[in-house]
């Protein structure tokens, strides 16, 4: 009589977590099996009472199984609890996103022939370890706007380690070790293809990843982020003891507007990993014409910021960032101070049509000291300039237009405007860079 009534008990605890939670799969396939589950322990939940009322002598190992695997199963649907028990094949997600581009750059920009381009193709792997220890795989069939490299790579790839400091709260920690992104503003989480909402990306666009390690979680409504990484660009090759350090604080005030804040010393590199107007932390004249002279130097260090905001009321969402950054050079006369900004606005016309206009620029400001803007992936400023730009400034219009949950037609015209120091040869004035492009997305 008590292994029945222990049974009973052990199931009625069991009931409240048999259902999925809010992150899981609310799919009618899901909630067919859900009310399946519920029916068949409700069967068994009566044969138990019709038993206990009758002494009919049935088994109660023959009513409830309460063996390890029926345990999982009731957690889980069919898949048993433990990562341990699962077949492997369980305990792995596969993802990825493609993009297609028809795009004309203008006469002077890196597609002066309209043309189709294959923009991005990648795969994402993520391999669960343990309950919150997983393995995370980004391989990159197509790289972006490299399609004629014919090369594969991998982006990221770290091992993931979540709520390590669970017994005393959840989120206060978790931590990525391998290469991964830097967390540097905010682009860097809606660059893909399927999240950008226009084609293009910024003139700043900030981004890039990096070896080492990237630790984060909150304290209240507040959000952080800090990373310690090699700082160079060659891959798991580290040229000094000088390390990137990377701290980033956000959250949400008021639920219309989210903050956040990112500052970055990147410290002692020949060419760092992170690209910055489409180039990387370099003394001036490396890696390119300089009409004011070439930097004796081999290294440089880099330490930026960043402010980000953004307001979503309703119909119409509003991004703003602005941004500094000074490359120390040891000789002196080499330092150069940067300034970039980005205005974007997205009106929903419908729910699944989004108009989107962004004007971003970067910038010496200077008109005695430029530096090397490439301007990503349109504009191509490195080869026609140098580092005798002083500024880029990119404005874009488009239509988003998702056809369904996961693909994505974007249509976009727009301008890149290159400007030199006074000192150059060059004369922008007469380029054209107007650029149209028309997009496919797609992501699985």
């Amino acid at each position: 009589m008590k292994l029945i009534w222990g049974a009973i008990l052990l199931v009625i605890l069991i009931g409240p977590y048999s259902g999925t939670s809010a992150e899981e799969d609310r799919s009618p396939t899901a909630q067919i099996d859900a009310l399946e589950e519920i029916e068949r322990l409700s069967a068994r939940l009566e044969a138990l009472r019709t038993e206990l009322e009758t002494g009919d002598g049935q088994s109660t190992e023959d009513i409830v199984d309460l063996s390890v695997e029926e345990v999982g199963r009731l957690k889980n649907g069919d898949v048993p609890a433990s990562v341990l028990a699962r077949p492997w094949y369980q305990n792995i997600d596969v993802s990825g996103l493609g993009a297609v581009w028809l795009a004309d750059s203008g006469s002077d920009g890196t597609r002066p022939d309209p043309g189709f381009v294959m923009k991005e193709s990648t795969l994402f792997i993520e391999a669960q370890a343990w309950e919150d220890v997983s393995f995370f795989f980004e391989v990159q069939t197509t790289l972006l706007q490299r399609d004629h490299s014919h090369a594969v790579r991998t982006g990221e790839v770290y091992a993931h380690f979540r709520n390590i400091l669970h017994k005393w709260g959840d989120d206060l920690l978790s931590a990525k070790v391998g290469r991964v992104d830097i967390p540097f503003g905010e682009e860097y989480l809606w660059q893909d293809a399927p999240d950008n909402p226009l084609i293009s990306n910024s003139a700043a666009y900030p981004w890039l990843w990096d070896e080492g390690a990237v630790f984060y979680g909150n304290i209240r409504k507040l959000g952080w982020v800090a990373a310690i990484m090699d700082g160079s660009i060659r891959r798991s090759v580290e040229e000094n003891a000088d390390k990137s350090v990377t701290l980033k604080l956000y959250g949400r005030p008021w639920r219309p507007l989210f903050l956040s804040g990112s500052w970055m010393r990147n410290g002692e590199t020949s060419a760092g990993p992170f690209l910055l107007g489409g180039s990387l932390f370099q003394p001036v004249g490396v890696n390119g014409e300089s009409t004011v002279g070439t930097s004796p130097s081999t290294t440089v260090n880099a330490t930026l910021y960043e402010l980000y905001a953004k307001t979503d009321l309703g119909r119409l969402q509003t991004d703003i960032s602005f941004g500094r950054g000074r490359i120390d050079d040891a000789a002196n006369a080499f330092d150069r101070d940067l300034t970039w900004f980005m205005v974007q606005s997205l009106y929903k016309i419908t729910r699944d049509i989004h108009a989107v206009a962004r004007h971003s620029e970067i910038g010496t400001y200077d008109d005695d000291e430029g530096y090397h803007f490439d301007g990503e992936f349109l504009a191509g400023g490195n080869a026609a300039y140098g580092y005798d730009a002083k500024r880029l400034s990119r404005f874009s219009l488009g239509i988003n237009w998702r056809i369904n949950p996961r693909t994505r037609i974007k249509l976009e015209v727009g301008r890149d405007r290159y400007y030199v120091i006074d000192a150059s040869p060059f004369d922008p004035a007469g380029d054209n860079r107007s650029h149209a492009a028309l997009e496919v997305a797609v992501s699985f």
